[in-house]
């Protein structure tokens, strides 16, 4: 890397590494440095950047915000049916039972996390710092359908819950069992 032609042994690693590391920074990448800063001078950011650089973090470094299931509820767009229907009664009943297995995850009563059902519905453990797109929702399975248990696209984040359970325990366990089970690619 940057023509350096040396022998690297314990005596020079570090000064080696160094040498490496403001070539890399202070040469190949210097130019898009400079267009950064020219960009952030146009409206004054970079003075004030340096000035109040503890107050400024927040602007380019998103905090982790701990999964609750207050948060989750809030994360995910609920798509009922036409209120008045009798899938709009079963599916309203169905997001109770969401809200009580969200509340089961985050007091660990239940046998998986609450960031176990972000991985299952989006394909990663955290939330992006500019978001989901598109954000994550919930739709429901038809009574007719054959699959008992969850469903999930990772490339939609939706998550779509089964509305045959007649008891928030049974409801549960077909969530826990759905998710733990489900063969899943990683995280994305």
């Amino acid at each position: 890397m940057a023509g350096c032609c040396r022998a690297i042994n314990l005596r020079n690693c570090k000064q080696v590494a160094e040498k490496l590391a403001k070539w890399y920074v202070l040469q190949r990448t210097r130019a898009a440095y400079d267009s950064f800063a020219e960009g952030l001078k146009a409206l004054g950011v970079l003075s004030a950047l340096r000035e109040h650089p503890k107050q400024m973090t927040a602007l380019f470094i998103k905090k982790d915000q701990p999964l609750t299931a207050e948060f989750m509820e809030e994360l995910f767009k609920i798509t009922l049916s036409e209120p008045g229907s009798n899938r709009y009664n079963v599916e309203c009943r169905t997001v109770g039972y969401w809200r009580d297995f969200l509340q089961d995850c985050q007091l660990s009563m239940a046998c998986v996390s609450l960031e176990d059902i972000l991985v299952f519905t989006t394909g990663t453990n955290y939330v992006p710092a500019l978001g989901f797109n598109p954000e994550p929702s919930i739709y429901f399975l038809e009574d007719n359908q054959d699959c008992t248990l969850p469903l999930a696209s990772t490339c939609e984040n939706i998550i779509r819950l089964p509305t045959f359970p007649k008891t928030n325990e049974s409801f549960c366990e077909k969530m826990g069992f759905g998710i733990r089970n489900s063969p899943g690619f990683g995280f994305a």
